[in-house]
């Protein structure tokens, strides 16, 4: 499985959560079933599942379909808004904006935090950055590899192996190093990070 964390976009600069790696929540420890899926048109749907809360324990599923299974685009997307497992629930099916990025105005996660703007832009392969306006105070943009060979985040055709974003935006200040080569003591060597 692999774990991307949620940055966040705030005066140009980036947060992501706790400072030490041995807070950071175990995000393997999630449960990988969904309880209801709705009749999918694409025979093929993606899965990616984002994870609130200090200690990433409020899944929240998201699913890619198509609305014709001949598209090329997946232009519909399922959103296990309350957590509950189910993706039949009323109100939890979205279409794209003309800007073509699903959108929310206003969100509440499972902890009763309200955030405005959530977004989700895909491309046709299955690449997926998630973003939200952090209890409305700044923005989150989420999707980012840690490793440059890894490539953003796409979303996974099985359950079993979704892509988990940690999506928490109240922890400390920290770095997060990206998009970088080996240092190489002695020598002088670029050094990109997010900070927040």
């Amino acid at each position: 499985m692999r774990t991307i964390l949620l940055s966040a976009v705030l005066a140009g600069f980036l947060l992501v959560g706790p400072a030490r790696s041995d807070e950071l929540p175990d995000l393997a420890k999630l449960s990988r079933t969904i309880g209801k899926e709705p009749a999918y048109v694409s025979k093929s749907p993606l899965y990616g599942l984002a994870a609130f809360g200090a200690k990433g324990d409020q899944p929240m599923w998201m699913v890619l379909d198509k609305s014709k299974a001949e598209g090329k685009k997946y232009d519909v997307l399922y959103l296990d808004l309350n957590g509950d497992g189910n993706l039949t629930d009323s109100g939890e099916r979205f279409t794209p904006d003309k800007d073509e990025r699903f959108r929310l105005k206003d969100f509440t996660d499972r902890a009763g935090i309200k955030h405005g703007d959530l977004t989700l832009r895909t491309a046709e392969d299955g690449e997926a950055m998630l973003g939200l306006h952090w209890r409305g105070q700044f923005r989150f943009g989420g999707g980012y590899p840690q490793d440059p060979e890894t490539g953003y985040m796409h979303f996974a055709p099985r359950p079993a192996d979704a892509p988990v974003l940690w999506v928490y935006g109240d922890g400390p200040f920290r770095f997060q190093r990206w998009y970088g080569a080996k240092l190489t003591i002695g020598e002088s060597d670029d050094f990109k990070v997010f900070l927040g």
